[in-house]
């Protein structure tokens, strides 16, 4: 949030894109309660008591509440979270993207790039 308080253009939401609207849990402990590291968070639909909840937001309704119809360049980095994004949160809204920089994850989650490959297969030429 310090890095842009000053840019005046700058839409900020503190919240997760996802599959759809709503909240979402931020676990930082596995299932057995073993730490996930410094980086590590994993989403779950229905946080326990002990995890974060956050609101959640599908891509096309983060546009819209930016007033974009379109936008040049979308970057994801989503540590893995592209195989579910991918899989069914975005097929409604890639025409509105022009251009699409995301690094797939598949040494955490196996079958995010053919996720992501599938969803964008329609929409862009990825040969």
């Amino acid at each position: 949030m310090r890095n842009i308080k000053t840019l005046e253009r700058v839409i900020s939401y503190q919240a997760a894109v996802w599959t759809h609207d709503g909240e979402i849990g931020l676990r930082t402990e596995d299932e057995a309660h073993r730490s996930l590291g410094a980086w590590g968070v994993q989403v779950t639909a229905a946080p326990r008591s002990d995890e974060i909840s956050v609101p959640c937001y599908r891509l096309a309704t983060l546009l819209d509440l930016a007033g974009f119809q379109e936008v040049d360049i979308l970057k994801v980095d989503i540590e893995g979270a592209e195989l579910e994004l991918f899989s069914g949160g975005m097929d409604d809204c890639l025409d509105r993207v022009k251009m699409i920089i995301i690094e797939t994850h598949d040494r955490f989650r196996p079958g995010s790039e053919a996720a992501v490959r599938k969803a964008l297969e329609p929409v862009y030429d990825l040969k």
